[in-house]
């Protein structure tokens, strides 16, 4: 079934079954809208802790920070770092929402600038950036369980096989548009190699071996998975809404609690594996020897914690800039509110919110570390970056046949639903208490919590939309970027100087809006010229950088590839410059980075 043992499937249902049963239990225990929205401020420090960790650590963390390792070397663990040097001010000023005896930031807003209508438009805005966060999550959760559940090629539809050779066609065409070697596989190849696998070993002619070996080495053009990625989408998003819509925020962060110690299996599960790999195919036994293999193989630069010069945005300076504007914006996410009013006290909320980011911190670490093991099985087999963790888990926990196939999507969902969960309740009680109680007051508080669910019904639809309608992930993370920009300014000048007003406030929204969201989006649609304008092209002409390296394996892999693309752009007589020179490993070369 979907392509997975029986044994994997039961895991993973036990897993739902459990977070069913809390949000029914928890459904139970709700009076009013402190109830649903805080669950009564009675959470200590172990509840807190893991449902700061929860809520800041979603699929894509995993599964992005693995990406850009394995695409950049252990420099790519910054693109989830970036808030390493602010997470002690999260001490100084998580906690304010508490001491304003708030509900939302929203009523921050409304009090501080006497306007319920600037609370109103917070609450739009903040639910906008939660929705983003949420699809976030959802699109690389769905990427990496596609890859989990592979079709085999016997196995695809008339429309599915026309969807893989139109893949092919695409790869085909940008490959010989930069004259590099095709080293993707055609549908037809894709069912050779199936069928040469499905040969015992010792049935397999020398020619046949030899095949299989050149098949082994190309990658598929495209994964078409056993489940929908759509579907999948609106599974997860039903089975959130059941537990979370029903318990409200106590059982949200109960089974944060349980998806935390998921998420920290999550996080290790793939490297005693990977590291057994890398053993069983290089020789050596125990975890050092998979380490020096990892440093023999792979490029110094691959381990520059800072500026390695494959990725020089990485730079000490820049990471300083970011972390700074990470100390400027997270005041002024929605969740803020949610996680220091549900506490029972103020050092509970502290030492919760501080524990718990770094101890995703911690978590990163180990996404690198599997990251660069990544590289050294991987490289060259993967086309989509994106789906490689999919891909390894199939590859290292799929032949043992133990469930923990079953265990690895279910610490992907534990990961995802976790964040899911507290920023659909954050939403819900942003717009329930800032945009809706203010139009319809004087209610019962009965009929707010069901409002609530309703808006968080809405806004975990919103994340599914977010979700399917971005390309990528990156695209998302930018959107998000620049809506908490607009914010920050006027929550910041409201708190340390007391002559900021209403008029002011006004403005840095507007202006925050205007040049973050409405201009970009309204230009382009009105006057479409703009997308292809030459002068809007204009880029940068960087000085290359050189720098003197000692050849490792990969590095006369890559020197290979290089020499056999400019033989064959020789035969088209479109070669420029001389001839790359050969490598051996241990000889010291230049290697020129230029950057885009």
């Amino acid at each position: 079934m979907f392509g997975l043992p029986l044994i994997d499937i039961i895991v993973t249902i036990l897993y739902f079954s459990v977070m069913l049963g809390i949000g029914f239990w928890a459904s139970r225990r709700i009076s009013n809208q402190e109830d649903y929205f805080l669950a009564g401020r009675r959470f200590g420090k172990l509840i807190q802790t893991f449902a700061a960790f929860g809520q800041a650590t979603s699929a894509d963390n995993a599964v992005g920070t693995t990406t850009t390792t394995f695409n950049n070397g252990i420099a790519g663990i910054w693109s989830s770092m970036l808030y390493l040097f602010a997470t002690p001010l999260y001490w100084v000023c998580t906690h304010w929402p508490r001491r304003m005896r708030i509900l939302t930031i929203g009523d921050y807003f409304e009090e501080r600038f006497d306007s319920k209508a600037m609370g109103s438009v917070y609450s739009i805005i903040g639910a906008i950036a939660m929705m983003a966060f949420i699809g976030l999550g959802l699109s690389a959760m769905t990427k990496t369980i596609v890859a989990i559940m592979p079709k085999d090629a016997v196995e695809f539809s008339m429309a599915e096989q026309a969807t893989y050779e139109q893949a092919y066609n695409r790869e085909l065409s940008r490959t010989q548009a930069v004259g590099t070697p095709v080293e993707v596989l055609s549908f037809a190849e894709l069912r050779e190699r199936e069928q040469l696998e499905g040969l015992p070993a010792d049935e397999l002619g020398p020619e046949q071996s030899s095949r299989l070996e050149v098949l082994s080495e190309l990658r598929p053009a495209t994964v078409i998975s056993h489940i929908s990625k759509d579907l999948l989408i609106w599974i997860v998003c039903i089975i959130v809404l059941f537990y979370a819509v029903l318990g409200g925020l106590e059982a949200a962060f109960l089974t944060d609690l349980i998806q935390g110690i998921f998420i920290i299996v999550l996080s290790v599960i793939l490297i005693p594996f990977a590291w057994a790999k890398i053993n069983a195919t290089y020789g050596g036994s125990g975890m050092f020897d998979a380490m020096r293999t990892v440093h023999e193989k792979l490029p110094d630069a691959f381990f520059q914690l800072f500026g390695a010069p494959q990725t020089p945005d990485f730079t000490w300076y820049y990471i300083i800039t970011l972390s700074f504007m990470a100390a400027i914006t997270v005041v002024v996410q929605p969740n803020g509110a949610v996680m220091s009013g549900s506490a029972k006290d103020e050092f509970s909320n502290r030492t919760g919110v501080v524990v718990g980011n770094f101890l995703k911190r911690f978590c990163i670490i180990f996404w690198g570390i599997f990251g660069l093991a990544a590289i050294v099985l991987y490289q060259g087999q993967v086309i989509h970056s994106d789906m490689l963790w999919g891909h390894a888990t199939r590859d290292l926990l799929g032949p043992l046949h133990l469930g923990l196939v079953g265990l690895m999507i279910s610490c992907l969902l534990a990961a995802l639903m976790s964040t899911v969960d507290c920023l659909m309740l954050t939403s819900s009680s942003l717009l329930t208490h800032n945009l809706y109680e203010p139009l319809f007051p004087g209610r019962p508080q009965g009929h707010y919590v069901w409002a609530g669910r309703a808006f968080g019904v809405l806004v975990v639809a919103g994340g599914a939309i977010f979700a399917l309608q971005f390309d990528t992930i990156l695209q998302i993370l930018k959107f998000i970027w620049e809506i908490n920009v607009m914010l920050a300014p006027a929550y910041w000048l409201g708190i340390k100087w007391r002559r900021a007003n209403k008029p002011a406030a006004w403005t840095s929204i507007a202006i925050g809006g205007m040049l973050f969201l409405v201009i970009p989006a309204m230009l382009p649609a009105t006057f479409s010229s703009m997308r292809y304008s030459e002068d809007l092209l204009r880029t940068t002409n960087p000085e290359p950088t050189v720098v003197t390296e000692v050849a490792k394996e990969f590095d006369v892999e890559r020197r290979a590839l290089e020499i056999e693309k400019w033989e064959m752009m020789s035969e088209r007589k479109l070669a420029t410059g001389p001839q790359p020179v050969e490598l051996t490993i241990g000889e010291p070369y230049e290697h020129t980075y230029l950057f885009p």
